[in-house]
């Protein structure tokens, strides 16, 4: 998946900063930069001429600043053009081969996409699991010859004891479904806009003294949603990357090792537990036949083959919710937390700290 940051990286020429709002933005930077030291200059001057300590030191402090802005500018154009440039599997991360071909963006894209489609088909595996299994908790046997009889339903009850947490599970992660995909428009919204608006006009305000802060708080911010962000999400990925395949979406290895045991000899245990219970029932508890036992086989095969079934059922459903909410609900915790943090001390570094207190608290 492209995101739109990618296309900047194919479309705007040979740096990313070609796609600025601003085409002269070097020309316009270099000339405030012009102005801003003849500014100082002066100032100077006239400290000097009446011998003011305090605002010659100011002046040099502010000459030290236009350094540094012009430093700090080509180190983030360099590090975005790098980011556009050099794909994810080359800095020696271990990603899936689907993003190691891929720029950060388009990584973090992939990456977000991906926990997206495998949450999508595990709840649509839960839910035509369930179907089966509904059934056989549903069905009634009914056997009443010249309207007498019996009615039994021998698996009555076990639907009741799956359906909740059944329903949780699917509830967890179409929570987790919702969080991803706003992620994933975030970044994409946020990386677009943080690009082409915020950086030029960053770069043009920290030129001049008096917009110094708010530009350098504006550079801070780009830097950490544009770069910090992606690379947070494409480390989510590896983190992830042994459940993020098609053959094994939620790396659900316990329960498909546990069906290989039953169709292989460690398997032996189990499946003489369920003929025992069987037995039980057709024996009536005493191990011989009584035309009673007729009755308890159903129970007998309920207990056994649909028990079984119910017990591994509730284990995916159960590790799948769990996969849910660290996907869904941990990481981008995580992540926000981590780039609030990251951002607050870009922005004390570049310009004026942003406060960032309340956003700290709904995390």
């Amino acid at each position: 998946m492209e995101i739109l940051a990618s296309k900047f990286c194919f479309a705007s020429g040979s740096s990313i900063a070609d796609a600025f709002y601003i085409p002269e933005w070097q020309t316009l930077s270099l000339l405030a930069l012009v102005i801003s030291v003849g500014i100082l200059s002066v100032i100077y001057l006239f400290n000097r001429l009446f011998g003011n300590e305090q605002g010659e030191t100011w002046v040099k402090i502010e000459l030290f600043e236009i350094l540094a802005t012009s430093f700090i500018v080509v180190i983030i154009i360099g590090l975005l053009n790098a980011a556009c440039v050099i794909p994810v599997g080359d800095l020696g991360i271990s990603v899936g081969d689907d993003a190691a071909n891929l720029n950060v963006f388009d990584a973090a894209a992939e990456t977000l996409s991906q926990f997206s489609w495998v949450l999508t088909y595990t709840m649509t595996a839960l839910h035509t699991l369930y179907i089966p299994f509904d059934f056989m908790t549903t069905q009634t046997m009914t056997a009443q010859p010249l309207g007498m009889g019996t009615t039994v339903q021998p698996t009555a009850g076990m639907g009741a004891v799956i359906k909740p947490g059944y329903v949780n599970a699917l509830q967890m992660m179409s929570v987790a479904f919702i969080v991803v995909r706003a992620e994933l428009l975030l970044l994409d919204f946020a990386t677009f806009a943080l690009i082409k608006y915020y950086l030029p006009l960053g770069i043009l305000l920290r030129c001049f003294a008096p917009t110094r802060r708010i530009g350098g708080t504006l550079i801070g911010l780009v830097v950490g949603v544009v770069l910090v962000l992606p690379s947070l999400v494409v480390l989510n990925g590896v983190f992830t990357e042994s459940f993020t395949s098609a053959a094994n979406p939620f790396g659900l290895n316990e329960p498909i090792e546990f069906l290989g045991s039953l169709l292989s000899a460690g398997g032996t245990a189990i499946w003489s537990d369920m003929w025992e219970s069987f037995s039980g029932a057709w024996g009536g508890g005493s191990g011989s036949f009584t035309p009673l036992s007729l009755f308890q086989i159903p129970i007998g095969l309920a207990s056994s083959i649909v028990g079984l079934f119910a017990g591994l059922y509730s284990f995916v459903f159960m590790w799948a919710a769990g996969q849910a909410f660290l996907i869904g609900l941990f990481f981008p915790a995580l992540n926000t937390l981590l780039l609030v943090t990251t951002i607050r001390y870009l922005t004390r570094a570049f310009g004026e700290e942003i406060d960032v207190t309340n956003l700290t608290r709904m995390v």
